[in-house]
């Protein structure tokens, strides 16, 4: 399978990374010193399955690599429109396009640009980062990689691309349900943000804290309840299982399950609280795109004694 990773940081280097060693002919789409590291040392990963392969196709002109069968879309959302425009000359008639961006409405900004027929939806659980140029971290052990056509009918490419997943030792699979995954990995997301940066912590000292975790939930609960949800059909699933509490897999995949073995480690923290500490933001800072239409449903003042505590 002929594979385009347009932005080759800590996501698309990982599971580009992975699905190279599978066998599948992957060209990394990089710059700066990431694309020098990659064309003098390869890609290498820090993880609990690491690996170093040494040669890797890697280019900063999409023009160059011809046509491919799949593209995983992972640049940052505010590059998302200039780097579309930039993969144009990869898609033939049946190439599909996975964005692992965080938010609901990439795939809207991406369907006008490359074709709505050409879109899979996708969700990445997992922690990594760039350690260095050329070297990808993981951090714990948790990993899912979550995909498939938004019809929910299992095409022939989506079918090639989870052997080519499993063929690199790749977590992943297709859910009879990919828009739910979306909304579950936008709820994750945005608690995440949220607490880790309004409470200036690390996950480890939230979940253990009893008061600061039950805000955490209710975060949840609130993300459930958007507004943009309403007419879909799994919004009250989605609400049902963050009520339950720890045993709800949006709050497993959220590492805020104490006794869940692999969770992510006690120092882990959205990318938005890092940014948010590093610039010293006291508000406004950007979570992951939120659709129109969606506002607050909750009220907050109940939840103070969580972030005193």
């Amino acid at each position: 399978m002929k594979i385009a990773i347009m932005g080759s940081g800590g996501i698309g280097g990982y599971y580009g990374a992975r699905l190279q060693q599978g066998g599948a002919d992957v060209t990394f789409i990089a710059r700066g010193e990431q694309l020098k590291a990659f064309r003098q040392n390869g890609i290498a990963l820090e993880a609990d399955r690491p690996i170093h392969l040494p040669t890797v196709k890697a280019t900063d002109d999409p023009a160059t690599i011809g046509k491919v069968d799949m593209v995983i879309f992972s640049v940052k959302l505010r590059d998302t429109e200039a780097a579309a425009k930039q993969i144009l000359p990869l898609i033939g008639p049946d190439t599909g396009i996975i964005s692992l961006q965080n938010g609901v409405t990439k795939d809207d900004m991406l369907a006008p640009i490359v074709g709505r027929q050409h879109l899979l939806g996708g969700a990445a659980y997992i922690a990594v980062s760039i350690a260095r140029p050329g070297v990808i971290k993981k951090a714990g052990t948790n990993e899912r990689l979550a995909f498939g056509e938004f019809d929910n009918k299992v095409s022939k490419r989506a079918q090639a691309f989870l052997d080519a997943c499993k063929a690199g030792d790749i977590n992943a699979d297709i859910p009879s349900d990919i828009s739910l995954d979306l909304w579950q990995k936008f709820v994750i997301i945005v608690t995440m943000s949220s607490i880790t940066s309004a409470m200036r912590s690390t996950i480890g000292p939230i979940r253990a804290n009893p008061r600061a975790r039950s805000f955490a939930l209710d975060l949840m609960r609130e993300g459930g309840r958007g507004r943009s949800c309403a007419g879909y059909r799994a919004r009250s699933g989605l609400c049902r299982q963050a009520r339950r509490g720890h045993r709800c897999p949006i709050a497993r995949h959220a590492r805020l399950d104490v006794a869940r073995p692999g969770a992510r480690p006690p120092a882990g923290a959205a990318m938005a609280r890092r940014s948010c500490h590093r610039s010293r933001l006291q508000e406004g800072y950007p979570n992951p795109l939120l659709p129109r239409g969606a506002r607050h449903s909750g009220d907050l003042r109940g939840r103070k004694a969580g972030l005193r505590s």
